[in-house]
């Protein structure tokens, strides 16, 4: 039951009752996408500077992402580009300071061979995994080996590197 009054200047101009039955459905709210690991490392390991033109050995990780506030079983289209010193498409650039003549080439989405973009217009779709009790499980497998830049000498070092991805989602 409900009444609906009102008031003008102190005067009671109207009084409204009634009855009625209402049901109130409430939705989850998306709140966003986010990694499951803030800081992910990848140890490449030595290899020899002579070994690098024929190099196959790969290191190979996952970026995982949570989406929350989404119905269960809501498949998102999640994809993920990446930022870094590139060259191009799947090629990351080594820190200053030490070895030179060598960068790290990136493959990702199924069967890891896309070369990871580096361009939001290039982005790579993320595959749904599942659902747990805090939202919507995405992945996108990489795999990351040392390789020769072309026409440049190698000079052992220090091989480190940083990537950042970027999340898109609707």
């Amino acid at each position: 039951d409900f009444v609906i009054s009102g008031k003008i200047n102190d005067w009671h101009a109207l009084s409204i009752t009634g009855n009625n039955t209402t049901q109130l459905v409430a939705q989850s709210y998306f709140s966003g996408c986010v990694g499951t690991q803030k800081d992910i490392k990848v140890p490449m390991g030595k290899i020899w500077s002579g070994d690098l033109p024929s190099n196959t050995r790969t290191e190979t990780f996952s970026l995982d992402v949570r989406c929350s506030g989404l119905r269960a079983g809501t498949k998102l289209p999640v994809k993920a580009y990446f930022e870094g010193d590139s060259s191009g498409p799947g090629r990351l650039e080594l820190r200053s300071g030490g070895a030179t003549g060598v960068e790290i080439l990136l493959r990702g989405g199924p069967g890891a061979g896309v070369a990871l973009p580096f361009y939001k217009s290039q982005a790579i779709e993320m595959t749904w995994q599942g659902t747990d009790t805090e939202g919507e499980l995405y992945t996108l497998p990489i795999t990351a080996r040392y390789a020769k830049k072309a026409n440049t000498k190698v000079v052992p070092g220090r091989a480190d590197a940083v990537l950042n991805y970027i999340i898109e989602y609707n």
